[in-house]
């Protein structure tokens, strides 16, 4: 996910899914972006702070992951646009 830099910030949707991803860093400035969709990886952890650079980000797809607490979404307080998140299929307790 560090390389989406290359992306050039023209993409307003992004697919990473079947990844194996285990974490969602801080972002590079994504202004476009207003979807990601992070399914089918191993994610359990979104870094503190990660949409600050992502200021139209309004869905985030987060199916089949390995999320298993609340306290571990409590970063996405940053993303002050999302409007939707999907949590399906992850056990969160």
């Amino acid at each position: 996910m560090e390389n989406l830099i290359i992306t050039g910030n023209v993409f307003e949707c992004i697919d990473l899914s079947n990844n194996l991803i285990m974490e969602i860093p801080i972002l590079p400035n994504l202004s476009r972006l207003q979807t990601i969709i992070i399914n089918n990886n191993k994610l359990s952890f979104i870094e503190k702070d990660f949409g600050l650079h992502c200021k139209k980000l309004e869905n985030l797809i987060l199916t089949n992951n390995q999320i298993s607490s609340v306290s571990s979404l409590e970063n996405l307080a940053t993303c002050k646009t999302l409007k939707r998140l999907s949590l399906v299929d992850n056990i969160i307790s």
